[in-house]
């Protein structure tokens, strides 16, 4: 009976061993890259635990005018506006990764980033708050540009908007002045990453999102990134899983509501900017060896109604800068882009806008 008994406390504890070991390797070799508290890995890589594609950066801003956030503000005039998703706030990380920087800089702007306000609130109700509210007077900024990732946009905006949401300006002061800083979570060597990581790296030797990822990962014709000796592209799966909601009447929907908001701003001498970035997917698709994905028609549709706001059409933009052979338009391991976007879109951007909208589109699309 104890000699049993010791059997199963040498087989147990052996177990305990090996599973102690594996993790260690795995940690180590491996994921411990990809939650590193000093160096960003992009979402893509994490989500889907591919650390092979990885790109370690750190922040770094090198650009001689950058933009102005709200509780740093002192009076002075803001020509620009900015609202928007983690494309506004930076997503990416690495070097220069504000588009906001890149337009204060290449068009000499004093650019203000305000955050959208929460509890499900939009862009463009957030802003119907700002004119409702008289915050928006305060600052009194000559334009205003609105930023949505492209599959979002049906979502957030083809329905009906609340125009009528009021909140008082100390409401809205307490938003925009109250700073917090996020600490990376802490990552012990012993943690179910290490399972995921061997799950997925299984599983994507079958299917290009490893059955039940958030991640796709397919292959490119060509290299369209610098460090990528096996021409990936990851993507996440929202690229397609929302094209469904790009139909004609959200999309209608979407322009109504922007075109009644640059009338409410127009009121005041206000331009409004509305400024879709590409999915990773729609921008690199005709790259992809693959014909099996759709494709979103976000722009194609936009571009059909009238407008009073001022497209900025991210798609035709980038996409022309791939067709000149840039690489690294978007993080290889991440969603977002990386400053080369920024700095297309800065050099692009029409400031102050001209006075039709529908023309704007154009411009953008052929400005080398």
């Amino acid at each position: 009976m104890v000699s049993e008994y010791l059997k199963q406390i040498r087989f147990y504890g052996l177990a305990l061993v090996i599973y102690v070991i594996l993790n260690a390797a795995i940690w180590h070799l491996y994921t411990h890259q990809l939650f590193d508290p000093i160096y960003y890995v992009g979402d893509l890589a994490r989500l889907s635990y591919l650390s092979e594609y990885a790109q370690p950066r750190q922040q770094k801003n090198t650009l001689p005018k950058r933009q102005t956030f709200y509780h740093e503000w002192k009076g002075e005039p803001i020509d620009l506006i900015t609202m928007g998703d983690s494309f506004s706030t930076g997503g990416g990380l690495g070097t220069n990764n504000y588009y906001q920087d890149w337009l204060a800089t290449h068009h000499n702007l004093n650019v203000m980033d305000l955050p959208k306000l929460p509890n499900n609130i939009s862009t463009i109700e957030t802003i119907h708050i700002l004119l409702n509210s008289g915050f928006l007077d305060a600052i009194s900024p000559k334009a205003i540009l609105l930023e949505d990732i492209g599959r979002e946009v049906a979502k957030k905006h083809g329905r009906k908007i609340r125009s009528y949401l009021h909140w008082s300006i100390n409401q809205i002061k307490s938003c925009y002045t109250l700073k917090t800083q996020a600490q990376p979570p802490a990552y012990s060597f012993l943690n179910s990453g290490n399972a995921k990581f061997l799950i997925n790296q299984f599983f994507y030797l079958f299917d290009d999102n490893a059955i039940f990822s958030q991640v796709y990962k397919t292959k490119l014709k060509q290299a369209v990134f610098s460090h990528n000796p096996d021409n990936t592209l990851l993507f996440h799966a929202e690229d397609i899983e929302n094209i469904s909601l790009i139909q004609d009447k959200s999309v209608a929907l979407v322009t109504q509501n922007l075109n009644d908001l640059a009338a409410l701003l127009a009121q005041k001498g206000i331009a409004l900017y509305y400024m879709p970035v590409v999915d990773k997917l729609a921008l690199y698709h005709d790259h992809i060896q693959s014909a099996k994905y759709p494709k979103s028609l976000l722009f194609d549709k936009l571009k059909k109604y009238p407008r009073t706001y001022h497209l900025i059409d991210t798609q035709a933009i980038l996409g022309a800068a791939l067709a000149e052979g840039e690489k690294d338009i978007f993080f290889l391991d991440d969603t977002h882009w990386t400053w080369k976007a920024c700095k297309r879109i800065a050099e692009a951007f029409v400031f102050p806008p001209i006075s039709d909208p529908s023309m704007v589109k154009q411009i953008l699309s052929t400005k080398p």
